[in-house]
């Protein structure tokens, strides 16, 4: 369910950084999977879709970590490498935009993470 939610996302437009959407359907229903993942203790499931590139999925992943979870240590590292790697892509401009912003909003935020 969650590939197939990210998938329809990418369709829709729909990025992990960009804060007028994340009241929409798409990442409403991404967050509720998430945390159905976090309730049935598959945390480590969860994590390994830091692998997977297609349609963000791994971008989704680390967003809904880190906002979410707060991960430490190498599973922290391993989502704040997968969004700076976003944000440095000249792939598509919008969403590497999009991420620097949220890079630059987390810095701000928590500074001790930097």
């Amino acid at each position: 369910m969650f590939l197939l939610q990210c998938r329809e996302n990418f369709f829709l437009g729909i990025t992990p950084a960009n804060l007028l959407q994340r009241a929409e359907p798409g990442p409403q229903k991404l967050v509720e999977l998430y945390t159905r993942f976090i309730g049935a203790n598959q945390i480590v499931a969860f994590v390994g879709l830091l692998q997977e590139g297609q349609y963000y999925i791994n971008l989704w992943a680390a967003h809904l970590l880190v906002e979410h979870h707060h991960p430490d240590g190498p599973t922290h590292q391993i989502c704040m490498d997968t969004i700076e790697r976003y944000a440095n892509s000249s792939i598509d401009p919008k969403v590497a935009q999009q991420e620097l912003e949220w890079l630059r909003r987390q810095a701000q935020a928590y500074p001790f993470f930097n």
